[in-house]
């Protein structure tokens, strides 16, 4: 495992020297500030904003917006940390659950077209008309 983490040190550093090497220090410094933001943003706006609410949370769950949250505040956790190549995954995760979300709107979840679906039927019920029965019971006799 720190091998994995010290190559991953070194692959960002070579990035990260060769983007300063191509656009300069202060660009470099920039590009840091301004995904920072937009992480926090993301965080904040994706992350977050589920924990403030549970009923929120609940309907995101239903809704199967639940990865497409989880997938926003990874990437805007990515985002958040300085470097070039975690700027990179963390764009990607940010357009991977972007389009998971557009996809997941396209398609109505089963329980929001099954409450939906009852409180539609529940006006159409008042409108018939009302039968009256009347149940008789016979004595039966054991034999």
């Amino acid at each position: 495992m720190r091998f994995f983490a010290f190559l991953f040190f070194l692959i960002e550093a070579v990035f990260i020297y060769l983007f300063v090497d191509k656009f300069g220090f202060l660009n470099y410094f920039l590009e840091v500030l301004v995904s920072g933001f937009v992480g926090i943003a993301l965080l904040f706006n994706a992350g977050f904003s589920s924990l403030n609410s549970p009923q929120a949370a609940f309907k995101s769950f239903l809704g199967g917006n639940l990865f497409s949250q989880l997938g926003l505040s990874f990437g805007g956790a990515l985002l958040f940390l300085p470097g070039i190549l975690t700027d990179i995954f963390g764009i990607a995760v940010v357009v991977f659950s972007l389009v998971f979300k557009k996809n997941a709107a396209k398609n109505e979840s089963y329980q929001e077209f099954k409450f939906q679906n009852f409180s539609e039927q529940g006006s159409k019920k008042d409108e018939g008309e009302i039968i009256d029965v009347e149940v008789i019971e016979e004595p039966k006799r054991v034999n």
